[in-house]
């Protein structure tokens, strides 16, 4: 009985009918810590990340520069790591990999990583899908739950690299874009047995929708990357979203105010990026997750006396292609919740997996593992203890800067600082040498 009114207003309207946000507010601790029954121990319990996202076949062209409309350019290289040219991506798969090599390094044997990294994506029937399940596989994600349409192509994207590591990327959705109107009983239950379940936006809308709704009458956590097309995103559904988590560029799209954030070319003040986020939760959102470049990145929770974490930037070792930075950074976020780390210590795991995604080339390819971020945290010549280094004070939807009226105050604001790094969504924003980069 539960199961058919909570799917017919899907079937009836094709989209899901979401509660009022002070409805669902009401009662909402203001720390984002996970319920126990979300934290992953290491006992044999079969609790795992559930990603609902998208999977593409990967080609990155070196180029000096990107063409100017109307205009062919050679390109330097074509980076190849098979005989086909392309290679696993997608931020739905990226985000898997890069789960299930952060939680391999706790010791979990091959076949365990699989139950505790489970990803639901739609694979075409072209060779390239055979490449991708694969490579999905060959990391111990579990892809049973995934469709497969044998007369629709893969999803791939064709990742532009310019000489100072930084991408641009075209993608053709194919079966990316080839889901069912409804998500069926099976991937419904996939996600009321999830710890936490990541969403990002290379799917379509409905299907994030739905995963949602379910995963909210179940009280699973959900992280929601804005990461992927560029479309309004849904208010109803901010509520339902344990964490929000957009970029720079994202975050500007969302809010949509040029008061708030200034020109994408100009870098913003905390002040302001904490002003945007906060605009966010007036309209529904939870706790705000931005990540802000070489400024490092930044979670503002809950509640108007939520504080503000963050997360300066730790240097990566070198620059070379940062394609699948800001999909490791969330990843590891999720996987550290689960774990029952604290947001700060998750920020901490975060912010090294990102820094080592731009230092190899290719999105999969690129993705740390456990080991290789604690090495580098280990090596952060930054006291990484949490230090209290700034109260702002500003009005809540405002600037950041003057506030508003005394009403709208925002609370003191707390932000904790330490030798870290979010990903590279700006580079062009870092003010040191270049050779640290």
């Amino acid at each position: 009985l539960l199961l058919c009114v909570g799917i017919l207003p899907w079937a009836l309207e094709g989209r899901p009918s979401f509660p009022s946000a002070s409805s669902t507010r009401k009662n909402q601790p203001a720390s984002p810590q996970l319920p126990s029954r979300h934290v992953i121990s290491g006992s044999k319990d079969q609790q795992y990340l559930l990603v609902v996202g998208s999977v593409n076949a990967d080609t990155t062209i070196g180029v000096d520069r990107l063409p100017r409309s109307g205009e062919t350019i050679t390109a330097r290289t074509i980076i190849q790591k098979n005989a086909g040219g392309a290679v696993a991506g997608g931020k739905g798969a990226n985000q898997a990999v890069a789960a299930a090599r952060m939680i391999g390094h706790r010791g979990s044997a091959r076949t365990m990583i699989g139950s505790r990294v489970q990803f639901v994506g739609q694979f075409g029937g072209d060779s390239h899908g055979a490449m991708l399940e694969h490579a999905l596989v060959s990391e111990g994600v579990d892809v049973s739950g995934c469709g497969k349409h044998l007369d629709v192509c893969s999803g791939q994207g064709y990742v532009f690299l310019e000489k100072d590591g930084l991408v641009s990327s075209i993608v053709v959705p194919g079966a990316n874009a080839a889901w069912p109107s409804e998500i069926g009983e099976a991937l419904e239950e996939r996600v009321r047995g999830a710890a936490m379940v990541l969403l990002q936006r290379e799917v379509p809308e409905h299907i994030n929708e739905q995963v949602a709704m379910i995963a909210h009458k179940a009280s699973v956590p959900i992280l929601q990357d804005v990461g992927g097309e560029d479309r309004p995103l849904n208010d109803q559904i901010l509520p339902h979203l344990n964490f929000l988590a957009p970029n720079l560029s994202e975050l500007k799209r969302l809010v949509e105010d040029e008061a708030i954030l200034p020109d994408p070319q100009t870098r913003p003040s905390l002040d302001q990026v904490i002003a945007a986020a906060r605009r966010l939760q007036a309209r529904g959102a939870r706790n705000v997750l931005v990540t802000m470049g070489s400024q490092g990145s930044v979670l503002v929770q809950e509640g108007l006396d939520g504080k503000c974490i963050h997360k300066p930037c730790v240097p990566a070792p070198q620059v070379v292609d940062e394609t699948s930075a800001g999909d490791c950074y969330r990843a590891a976020f999720c996987v550290a919740m689960m774990e029952g780390q604290s947001p700060e210590e998750a920020m901490r795991l975060a912010s090294a997996a990102g820094s080592l995604a731009v230092s190899k080339h290719g999105a999969v390819p690129s993705i740390p593992d456990r080991a290789s971020c604690e090495e580098l945290l280990s090596h952060c010549s930054i006291d990484t203890n949490e230090n209290v280094v700034e109260v702002l004070r500003g009005g809540a939807l405002g600037d950041g800067k003057e506030g508003g009226d005394d009403d709208d105050k925002m609370k003191p604001c707390p932000l904790f600082a330490s030798r870290l790094n979010s990903m590279k969504d700006r580079l062009d924003l870092w003010d040191g040498s270049d050779d640290v980069l």
